[in-house]
């Protein structure tokens, strides 16, 4: 006898309660969700800041673990330290090979990025080939005149 009309205020209680645990619950997962989805973007490792650039912000992003990538701040007091002992040839030897590593990490970019950013990205290396054909021939010449250490080192000569 237990449907009858004497519990069925009981029934739509029930049904009250019911629902309005379901959606309590959904709030909090929710909620929860939210909390170690921003927890995960803290700790993942990347940290992004803006940076202002003509007139607006630019986002700027690096991995915790090498917090100088990006930044050629050897290479630039490389090839100053070059330039001011008078040694050309090496800042100039220097530079093709810095040159070359931002070659080879924006063909690496473009396999991550939209087709837009990945023509720019394009143009951009382009113009450095040509930059670095154009003093290849002189860089090697260079090279061969006065060999690298890391080249001859342990070679058994």
């Amino acid at each position: 006898m237990r449907h009858s009309a004497l519990y069925a205020p009981m029934n739509d209680n029930r049904k009250k309660v019911g629902s309005f645990v379901v959606v309590v619950a959904l709030f909090v997962g929710g909620g929860l969700g939210y909390l170690c989805g921003l927890v995960h973007s803290k700790t993942d490792g990347v940290v992004t800041y803006d940076y202002p650039i003509g007139g607006g912000m630019m986002k700027i992003a690096f991995h915790r673990s090498q917090p100088t990538y990006g930044l050629p701040l050897m290479e630039y007091s490389r090839v100053l330290k070059h330039l001011s002992f008078g040694n050309t040839n090496a800042a100039r030897e220097d530079l093709c090979i810095f040159l070359e590593w931002a070659i080879s990490d924006a063909e690496h970019r473009t396999l991550v990025v939209d087709q837009t950013e990945a023509e720019a990205i394009a143009r951009a290396v382009r113009m450095g080939r040509q930059c670095l054909a154009a003093n290849l021939s002189w860089t090697n010449g260079i090279v061969r005149a006065r060999p690298r250490a890391e080249k001859t080192a342990g070679a058994g000569d």
